[in-house]
């Protein structure tokens, strides 16, 4: 077999996905951390979390005090710290998708006001996922046709 018929062999046996996934899964915590992020920046995936009402200010101001939100963040809700996900958020790779989601107490009751797609990566985060995983990629898709 001749050096073009060995690199196309290479090429049909190449399962891009198979080398994605495998890369997500190792940096699956990059991920989770990236909406992490999100949620305590007051982020969801379309846009800004709702503002905390008038009636709330001393619980703002507590939370404030006790370091627990942002001001920056401010009237925005800071997700992640009203949902206190701490370690309780998980990543599955599904066939062509991965599923972010928490089994903390609090998550069900935040799922229910924002939907779950407040674990959904904004398009921001994904740019910086993307960028963080595809040397990775690129190193891993190499290796397997012999580069």
């Amino acid at each position: 077999m001749d050096k073009i018929e060995q690199q196309l062999d290479r090429f049909q046996k190449l399962d891009i996905w198979n080398v994605v996934k495998g890369v997500i899964n190792k940096e699956e915590k990059v991920l989770i951390n990236l909406v992490k992020e999100q949620l305590t920046e007051g982020e969801t995936r379309t846009g800004k979390t709702k503002t905390y009402s008038p009636k709330s200010k001393s619980y703002v101001e507590m939370k404030l005090n006790k370091g627990r939100i942002k001001s920056s963040t401010l009237p925005h809700m800071n997700l992640y710290n009203e949902g206190d996900f701490y370690e309780q958020m998980d990543a599955v790779i599904k066939d062509k998708a991965i599923e972010i989601f928490s089994n903390d107490g609090k998550a069900e009751k935040l799922e229910s006001n924002y939907g779950s797609n407040i674990y959904v990566p904004n398009e921001q985060r994904m740019i910086q996922f993307k960028v963080h995983i595809l040397p990775m990629i690129q190193n891993k898709i190499r290796k397997q046709l012999g580069y």
